[in-house]
């Protein structure tokens, strides 16, 4: 099953051959050839403290003017939980090469840009396993981030949970992400699912206990790809010497990609 795209906190391009990068450094394109998948991080895990969270201006999902000042802690402490509970894996939108994420991954001149198109990652985004159990599954959902000013903008829907995860500062505009999440909220309630299948309480809070203590423990999961569907040309970062270029095409053949690898266009000569 393909990734969800039509939940309204996930914005579509207009088109969507439009290509996509995923820079990083060497280790981390070692790995994914390694797994043949993509990394989804826990949000909570993430550089950006405001991921996850809710403008002052947008409305919680229940009116707390009311409660108790205990109760409204509770709930404060549910909404900075639940970002435990979310996992993503990010792109950048655009058909060309962004300066500014090659200075922020490009350190050394030895780094690399994953480039794709938004079709193709959506094409390989399929149902994810946590559990050896595959009957227990997630769905990912697939979209554009969109960029508000936190002190003034509300996140538009406060009864959704998903929109705090889909809404960045203005100040990371030049992201322009791309962002597949997988949200973990969907199978909390294991034991319904389990008390369904076999009527036995006890195992249903044994199997919804496993789960808790799996996402606690994990900080991120594995989401198993094509890697040759997906992967259209690896970029090397500007500046790069030719010896590095050379090393990541001989990685990239021993793993059995064949897909171009390109300087960065940005080492391109001006005209004068």
């Amino acid at each position: 099953m393909p990734a969800i795209t039509d939940h309204p906190c996930f914005p579509q391009p207009e088109d969507a051959d439009t290509k996509i990068w995923r820079y990083m450094d060497l280790p981390k394109l070692l790995w994914m050839l390694e797994e043949n998948a993509l990394y989804f991080c826990r949000v909570d895990l993430l550089e950006d403290t405001f991921e996850g969270t809710r403008t002052p201006s947008t409305e919680p999902l229940i009116n707390e003017d009311r409660c108790p000042d205990l109760l409204k802690q509770f709930f404060r402490e549910e909404r900075k939980a639940r970002r435990s509970l979310v996992f993503v894996n990010c792109w950048y939108f655009g058909d060309h090469e962004s300066v500014a994420m090659w200075k922020i991954y490009g350190k050394e001149n030895k780094s690399i840009a994953v480039q794709s198109t938004y079709r193709s990652l959506f094409e390989q985004l399929n149902l994810v396993r946590f559990l050896e159990n595959e009957e227990l599954v997630h769905d990912c959902f697939l979209g554009l981030v969109s960029y508000i000013d936190y002190t003034k903008e509300s996140l538009g829907r406060p009864q959704n949970l998903l929109s705090p995860f889909m809404h960045k500062r203005e100040s990371f505009a030049f992201e322009k992400e791309v962002r597949a999440l997988v949200d973990s909220e969907f199978i909390k309630n294991l034991g319904d699912y389990c008390a369904k299948k076999s009527d036995r309480q006890k195992e249903a809070r044994r199997i919804r206990d496993l789960y808790a203590r799996h996402v606690k423990e994990c900080s991120g999961i594995t989401v198993p790809v094509d890697l040759s569907a997906l992967i259209e040309s690896i970029y090397v970062a500007p500046k790069a010497e030719l010896w590095f270029v050379e090393l990541v095409e001989k990685v990239i053949r021993r793993y059995g990609l064949n897909v171009p690898v390109k300087h960065s266009s940005l080492d391109a000569d001006p005209l004068y």
